[in-house]
């Protein structure tokens, strides 16, 4: 495993280590399990990302799209009964993987899947960081807590909480060291 990925994989179990994030019906995972899974989350950042900056933004984004739960990450999502209607998680199901991706045409024509990102880690990661990266090329005029608003919405705005949490926790994860002890 490369030293990003190393990374990569210290920063996302101490974001959400074994029985802090949510857990549904269906679904649970013992700390191997989280710790196996993590770590091919890891891989995948840890191929695709050029830099530690580049890293920090795919955990941060994952962080906050789905705190790397189980079911986005596996599939299919959870949905339950909530308050006399359907709760569904997934954009209604309609995104997939960490990043919560919906499926795209490559250059090429070719259609990249749910499935596809569901199954493979590493289009998944190059997918979000192509889309974060071209976020922030496209929202460069508003302020850096705004750029990655394209990202959630598709559209340049400002003022949408999701970006600035997403973007602080993307510059903490920039200078976390594993053997620190501040949060990230």
């Amino acid at each position: 495993m490369s030293a990003l990925a190393t990374w990569a994989l210290a920063a996302m179990l101490f974001l959400v280590p074994h029985g802090v994030g949510r857990s549904f019906p269906g679904w649970s995972e013992t700390p191997a399990e989280l710790e196996a899974r993590y770590t091919q989350i890891a891989i995948a950042v840890g191929e695709v990302a050029k830099t530690k900056s580049e890293a920090a933004m795919l955990l941060a984004l994952a962080y906050h799209e789905s705190a790397f739960a189980q079911d986005v990450d596996v599939g299919p999502c959870y949905r339950g009964k909530r308050g006399g209607g359907w709760w569904s998680r997934c954009d209604a199901g309609t995104s997939y993987s960490v990043w919560q991706l919906k499926p795209y045409r490559k250059a090429d024509g070719s259609l990249v899947t749910g499935a596809t990102l569901q199954a493979d880690r590493k289009v998944a990661a190059r997918r979000a960081l192509t889309l974060a990266l071209g976020s922030l090329g496209l929202c460069k005029k508003l302020g850096p807590r705004d750029q990655l608003s394209a990202y959630i919405r598709g559209t340049c705005a400002t003022g949408i909480a999701g970006s600035g949490a997403r973007y602080d926790k993307w510059k903490q994860l920039e200078s976390w060291q594993p053997t620190t002890s501040k949060t990230p």
